[in-house]
């Protein structure tokens, strides 16, 4: 006879439940999956466009330092060195823009770096980013001497209208307003 012994194990009923618990809590967890994919992609994007945009604000920082260097200094630069900037933004005179209305210039931006001024539409070589760049020197007044620039990326580029215009409706973009001193 047996007195007071309880079998050990877990009945079917707590493994059928315990189961069911684990398969909703998996479900849960492979549902945000694509979520948190697409904030990855977002903010690796995002932060693509931030560094393009600090790109472009040296490269124009840099063609206004080599310019007033060279108005500085008599002698002719050597072999070379009068190609600083990648984008040639500065060397366009900022007063050519009236207004911060409509950019100055719009470029785009492929896959290696490579900048052109028109969409390439081509396998391989498609652009990513666009970028649009405008000027407005109503803003320069004698105390703080500065132009303030607009730098609009957006992506993706193919989607985009026409250039000479800002783009409108955009989901995917960067916008950055910082002021430069374009006087030499």
């Amino acid at each position: 006879m047996r007195h007071g012994t309880k079998p050990s194990g877990f009945s079917l009923v707590e493994v059928v439940v315990a189961l069911g618990l684990c398969t909703f809590c998996l479900t849960v967890l492979l549902a945000l999956l694509p979520t948190g994919i697409d904030a990855k992609k977002e903010s690796v994007e995002l932060t693509q466009a931030a560094s393009l945009a600090a790109e472009v604000v040296a490269d124009m920082q840099a063609e206004i330092d080599y310019l007033r260097a060279a108005q500085s200094n008599p002698s002719p630069p050597s072999e070379g060195v009068a190609n600083v900037s990648r984008f040639g933004f500065a060397r366009q005179n900022a007063s050519n823009s009236p207004s911060l209305l409509n950019p100055a210039s719009s470029f785009f931006i492929g896959p290696g770096g490579q900048h052109k001024t028109s969409v390439d539409r081509s396998i391989g070589s498609a652009s990513q980013y666009r970028v649009d760049v405008g000027f407005d020197p109503s803003t320069n007044n004698n105390s703080i001497n500065a132009t303030a620039v607009r730098i609009v990326i957006s992506w993706p580029a193919q989607a985009l209208g026409t250039t000479g215009s800002w783009p409108t409706d955009l989901d995917n973009s960067f916008e950055l307003m910082t002021y430069l001193d374009f006087s030499l």
